[in-house]
């Protein structure tokens, strides 16, 4: 039996949160229609679906759910016969969950959910011939996950019949037909501007709207860091194709909040991002992870998820292996550590999602999570650690005693420890203090979009305009603002520097020669002021901000 995630899933966090709330994304955009129910952007999103996958707890579960369904457009109706048959499942009266089941196919009958709950029905009811045509017509209508098939004891009745196994030999042939469906379907609602393809060597179709090189560069991103997380953390890859849609400028302003980089929905196995970079990185380490859950039949803590996403954000994964770099969420997390504000790891390894970004928690979760993993990593334990959560899950699904049990040491002994190794380290440039560029920067899919020039500066020399894409500076591959601002902040006034950006389409190259910083724009505080703002806030309250016109010029 599968709980439809509308009714029974909470909304939990996306990737990059700059207020204080949950967000749940919107989907009203050329490539993002409310009603689709593949490939696409799931109604499910509109719906309530979560964008991170859900920790236990967060979701009612029965003793056969494992994973959420998919949501499909639904009248009040529909939805009234969906909590009819979860609670009939429950109470084990299948006979009566048969009948809402039947009532249901006749509203939505290309439902697969439902066909795959008749046939749980069925199968208990002992009908083993009806339960498996059911079942294949679930399959015919989008349901693909044979693992959760495999796992499921409602049907258990029927796994000696020949076509529940004829059914789970096609595992392959139905993985593809789902991804070329998928495909089908994007190219249907993308048109000429997005390029859509399958890589079915990594169960990979794509939807991304960057140039032929941009996407080769994506791909083969995607492989290192896959590579890099299934050779030194994760055992068990995805069943299924992941769908990575990078969106458009004006997709994206329409499908997603301002606030939201990005974000990864399970049910679906769809990836969207903004951009390429850490907010890919991100969510394709959900992804993974997801893959690697569902093979162990676990859900981990929302802490799990979140720090093990974050702790890629950064990372080089050269070489397959995991190189965690640090980034600015480490300024986050020392001004908290320094006001005292960080929770105690007893508490933050049992927050629920919803707690985990509530107005209190969201700006202090996110780095804490990432640190304790990086420091983990650090200690050369983050693959002990895992394979002995994943071990003592059962028994231990916070991860609190796989971690003393790793660390040799009480709980409040590795807290204490890890605030003073946080303390010592060296956090990334917030701003620049000596030279600078002198443009203001926003996102773009594949760099950093130019939003202002500010007049006399070394880039308004150099011809820099407004709505530029900066692709490379001084050789390092730019995505986004932060990584401009730490490589020229270690640069001296009088430098010069090549890059390489993007105008109407067309790749281009100058020589920016680096300019002092005003004193009028200086940032004199690292927390920021009025008088004097930084290019980001680091108040411990709030998470990291991705601000759309940085106060202070690169």
């Amino acid at each position: 039996m599968k709980y439809l995630s509308a009714i029974l899933v909470l909304v939990t966090a996306t990737l990059f949160i700059a207020c204080a709330e949950k967000t749940r994304p919107s989907a009203h955009s050329q490539l993002v229609p409310a009603a689709a129910t593949s490939g696409i952007v799931q109604a499910a999103v509109v719906q309530g679906e979560p964008a991170t996958q859900p920790s236990p707890g967060s979701q009612p579960k029965s003793h056969s759910v494992t994973r959420p369904g998919k949501v499909i457009p639904a009248s009040r109706h529909v939805v009234e016969l969906n909590q009819k048959v979860a609670k009939l499942f429950e109470r084990k009266e299948y006979t009566q969950c048969k009948q809402a089941l039947d009532e249901l196919l006749t509203i939505t009958p290309q439902d697969d959910n439902a066909w795959y709950n008749l046939a749980c029905a069925q199968s208990r009811l002992n009908e083993g011939d009806k339960a498996v045509a059911s079942l294949n017509k679930a399959v015919q209508c989008g349901f693909c996950s044979i693992q959760h098939m495999e796992r499921d004891p409602d049907l258990a009745a029927i796994r000696e019949l020949e076509g529940y196994r004829k059914l789970i030999a096609r595992r392959d042939e139905i993985q593809r037909q789902r991804a070329m469906k998928i495909e089908a379907d994007l190219r249907a609602e993308a048109g000429n501007e997005y390029i859509c393809e399958i890589d079915h060597d990594h169960k990979l179709v794509f939807a991304t709207n960057v140039d032929r090189a941009t996407l080769d560069e994506v791909k083969k991103s995607l492989t290192l860091q896959a590579s890099a997380l299934w050779g030194q953390l994760f055992t068990h890859k995805p069943e299924e194709y992941v769908t990575i849609i990078i969106l458009s400028e004006k997709d994206a302003a329409k499908a997603l909040p301002r606030e939201v980089g990005g974000y990864y929905q399970d049910s679906t196995k769809q990836l969207i991002a903004r951009q390429i970079g850490n907010t890919l990185m991100h969510e394709f380490t959900h992804a993974l992870h997801a893959g690697d859950e569902s093979a162990r039949g676990q859900e981990h803590r929302i802490w799990v998820l979140e720090g093990l996403a974050t702790l890629m954000e950064n990372a080089d994964f050269s070489g397959a292996k995991i190189r965690p770099e640090d980034n600015t969420r480490l300024n986050v997390l020392q001004a908290i550590i320094r006001a005292k504000r960080t929770i105690p790891f007893k508490t933050f390894f049992n927050l629920t999602p919803e707690s985990y970004v509530a107005k209190d928690k969201v700006g202090i979760c996110y780095p804490q999570g990432r640190y304790i993993m990086m420091y983990l990593y650090e200690k050369g334990k983050l693959k002990e650690w895992y394979d002995t959560y994943c071990q003592m899950y059962a028994t231990d699904p916070s991860g609190e005693k796989a971690m003393e049990k790793v660390m040799g040491k009480k709980l409040d002994k590795i807290e204490a420890d890890w605030k003073t190794w946080v303390s010592t380290l060296k956090a990334p440039p917030m701003t620049v203090n000596k030279a600078y560029m002198g443009i203001r920067l926003d996102t773009a899919p594949d760099g950093a979009k130019v939003v202002g020039v500010l007049s006399g500066s070394g880039a308004a020399k150099a011809g820099l305009k407004e709505g530029d894409v900066i692709l490379k500076v001084d050789g390092v591959r730019i995505v986004d603002d932060e990584k401009l601002i730490e490589l020229v902040a270690q640069k001296e006034p009088g430098t010069t520097l090549p890059v390489e950006f993007r105008r109407d389409g067309e790749t281009r190259k100058v020589d920016v020669t680096l300019v002092a910083v005003p004193e009028t724009i200086r940032p004199h505080r690292t927390s920021g002021s009025a008088s004097h703002p930084t290019t980001r806030k680091i108040s411990p309250p709030t998470p990291r901000p991705r601000t759309t016109q940085p106060a202070v010029p690169t």
